[in-house]
């Protein structure tokens, strides 16, 4: 009986330990996902193209949002050079930014809880048009 109880100790205390402890995060299913505006697709993908042409001052607006997130985190994106249009900061989950035609921008965001961090990545894609002056 007393090997018994020993033996369940420790398991149960080898299971806490496995459940409690810290490290990176685990994939618990968050992605980063991006879509294109001007265009025809209105739902996230972990990676996105449009054929569409730009907005009329020639640009694109790239969005990406983490998805299927777990818990409450703090960001930290990989924005910078970019004209940034909203989010990209370390308290929004979305990052919003500016590109203009016959880019491909990899946007990378890493996800803090607490000390785990786990980092996600995307690619945008615009297409390569020539507009005089501006795409219809």
């Amino acid at each position: 009986m007393r090997y018994l109880v020993a033996f369940l100790t420790a398991v149960l205390a080898t299971l806490g330990l496995a459940l409690f402890s810290g490290g990176t995060a685990s994939a618990s299913g968050e992605w980063l996902g991006c879509r294109i505006s001007p265009g025809y697709e209105s739902n996230f993908y972990p990676s996105c193209y449009t054929d569409a042409g730009p907005d009329g001052t020639g640009d694109y607006t790239l969005s990406w949002v983490v998805q299927n997130e777990s818990a409450a985190s703090t960001y930290s994106w990989s924005a910078a050079g970019y004209d940034i249009v909203s989010g990209c900061a370390s308290n929004t989950s979305w990052c919003m930014i500016l590109a203009g035609n016959y880019q491909e921008i990899q946007m990378s965001v890493t996800l803090t809880q607490g000390a785990a961090a786990q980092t996600l990545y995307s690619t945008a894609r615009t297409p390569a048009l020539i507009c005089d002056p501006v795409c219809p």
